[in-house]
C-alpha cells in the first residue's frame, strides 16, 4: 500500500510547485494509469514513489514505512521492492537478453559480485523464468541492441521482475513503441499485475490504453490532482479538467 499525505515537491529556481498537496491512498491490486499532459508533474509524481524525488512537504507512506525518515541506505533496501520500467528501457545494448535481466538482482546483491559478473545457478534460473513469463526465453544470448522496441521493453519488464517487486512503477514505458505493440506489452504488464498482486502505477500519454487497461486513473494538470476515478468517469468535462483546450487532441471516446 502507497499512501500519499499532502504531498509537494519544489525544484530550485521553480516558483511553482511540480506536484501540490496530494494526498491518496493506493492499495494492493490496484492498476493505476496517470494521466496529463507534458509538464503536469506525472515524473515527478512517480519518482516521488520510490524515494528517487525529494518532498518539499508532506509524507509517503510504502507498506507503513515513511521514506523522509530513511537514509539512502534505507532507501534503496525500500527500492529494491519496487519495480521500474522507463520509456527509454535504460538497458545495456552491448549485454544480452540474460544479463540484462539479472541486473535485476543487483539491490540484493554484494557489489563486488556485481562489478564482476557472478551470478549464481539459482540467481539465473530466476532471470529464465522472467525472461519466460513476457515471451523471450529463446532470445537469451542475444545482444540487445539487436531487438526491436518492443522486445527491448520485454527485456526492461524481465529485469523488473527479477526483482520480485511489490510495487511495479512505468514511466511513460510504450510511449516510444507503436499502437499494436504498446498494447501487447499493456496486456503483459495486466497479466503480470493480476497474477502476483501488485500495486500498479504506470504514467501514459494514451488516454484509451488507461481507459481500457486500468482499474483508477489519476489526472494531473500542472502538478495538482484534478482527477481520481475509474475510466467509466472519464467525461469530456474530466477531459477539459485534466488537458484543457487540448483535450479534443485525445482520444478519449
Amino acid at each position: 500500500m502507497i499512501v500519499l499525505e499532502d504531498v509537494s515537491v519544489q525544484y530550485k529556481g521553480v516558483d511553482e510547485d511540480a506536484i501540490k498537496r496530494v494526498s491518496i491512498t493506493i492499495t494492493e491490486g490496484e492498476f493505476v494509469c496517470v494521466l496529463g499532459k507534458s509538464g503536469a508533474g506525472k515524473s515527478t509524481f512517480l519518482r516521488s514513489l520510490n524515494g528517487l524525488q525529494s518532498l518539499s512537504s508532506g509524507e509517503i507512506i510504502v507498506n507503513n514505512i515513511a521514506l523522509s525518515n530513511l537514509k539512502e541506505r534505507e532507501l534503496r533496501l525500500i527500492r529494491c521492492n519496487i519495480g521500474m520500467i522507463f520509456q527509454h528501457f535504460h538497458l545495456i545494448p552491448r549485454l544480452t537478453v540474460l544479463q540484462n535481466a539479472l541486473t535485476g538482482t543487483f539491490g540484493k546483491r554484494k557489489p563486488w559480485k556485481n562489478l564482476i559478473g557472478l551470478f549464481s545457478a539459482e540467481e539465473k534460473q530466476v532471470a529464465m523464468n522472467a525472461l519466460r513469463a513476457v515471451e523471450l526465453e529463446d532470445f537469451w544470448n542475444r545482444r540487445v541492441e539487436e531487438l526491436s522496441g518492443g522486445q527491448k521493453q520485454r527485456v526492461g519488464i524481465a529485469r523488473t521482475l527479477v526483482q520480485n517487486p511489490k510495487i511495479f512503477l512505468g514511466d511513460e514505458p510504450v510511449s516510444s513503441l507503436d499502437p499494436s505493440t504498446a498494447i501487447k506489452i499493456f496486456k503483459l504488464l495486466k497479466q503480470i499485475h493480476e497474477e502476483k498482486k501488485l500495486v500498479t502505477i504506470i504514467n501514459v500519454h494514451d488516454v484509451q490504453l488507461a481507459k481500457r487497461f486500468a482499474t483508477r486513473i489519476l489526472g494531473l494538470k500542472n502538478g495538482e490532482l484534478v482527477f481520481d476515478g475509474t475510466s467509466d468517469e472519464m467525461s469530456e468535462d474530466v477531459m477539459k479538467q485534466i488537458y484543457g483546450s487540448e483535450y479534443e487532441k485525445q482520444l478519449y471516446y
